[in-house]
């Protein structure tokens, strides 16, 4: 059986989350984004000299039993997305609140940026208290817009240009029925559960960011908020 890989459209999807789950759930390894230009740097001591290609992942992935794989749509062009997604049960994950998605994006990377600090996962972000406090930058509204364009032209280019076994929105997932919702991808997916254990990769602890955080520290978060319903990807 093909290993699955959640294809994510952008970062803040979800990715991580529901790909760790999967992962649990049958009792299989996890690989985290191996196109991602940073790879070297968190790849474990069992993938140091390996380097990935969309030729070879797929026999990397039987020899070291893994089961799911994750990529973001951008690590690689689109010739190669396609390669990739063909030898791969392929699930086409997007955040359909694209105000959601910067939001959630920008306390991160622009705490990068202001305080020089990397936090991109939730493990690592609990382990610095003052990252929910701190004050960010400004949202540029026309960095906004172009951003938005840009992920809803690709979220189209995607979809016409390559066959997904299964679309799903993170909010049709992450919501009161998560645990649910989760069994039913399995389903999809032709999977059975192992192990109950996914459920602490899902459960709601693990949401690190809040309306009410972005309020407190985004400067125009209110201003950004009139956008709320008018961009959805």
């Amino acid at each position: 059986m093909k290993p699955i890989l959640i294809f994510a459209l952008s970062e803040r999807c979800g990715s991580t989350a529901i790909a760790e789950a999967i992962a649990e759930s049958t009792d299989t390894e996890y690989l985290a984004e191996p196109f991602h230009p940073d790879w070297d740097n968190w790849s474990s001591v069992k993938f140091e000299n390996v380097k990935f290609s969309t030729s070879n992942i797929a026999e990397i992935c039987s020899i070291y039993n893994i089961g799911v794989c994750k990529t973001i749509s951008h690590h690689l062009d689109l010739k190669s997305n396609k390669d990739l997604i063909n030898k791969f049960t392929t699930v086409f994950l997007y955040r359909q609140s694209f105000i959601d998605m910067i939001l959630s994006e920008w306390v991160s990377s622009n705490y990068e940026i202001k305080y020089n600090k990397a936090l991109y996962y939730i493990d690592h972000i609990r382990n610095e208290k003052d990252f929910h406090v701190l004050e960010r930058d400004p949202i540029d509204i026309k960095f906004l817009i172009e951003k938005y364009n840009y992920w809803f032209l690709e979220k189209r280019r995607l979809l016409t240009k390559c066959r997904f076994d299964l679309i799903i929105k993170y909010e049709d997932y992450f919501n009161d029925n998560v645990i649910s919702n989760h069994m039913a991808l399995l389903d999809k997916l032709n999977l059975k559960n192992v192990s109950d254990t996914f459920k602490s990769k899902i459960e709601k602890d693990k949401k690190h960011n809040s309306h009410e955080v972005y309020q407190k520290i985004i400067p125009n978060y209110e201003e950004v908020m009139k956008f709320r319903n008018e961009l959805i990807l």
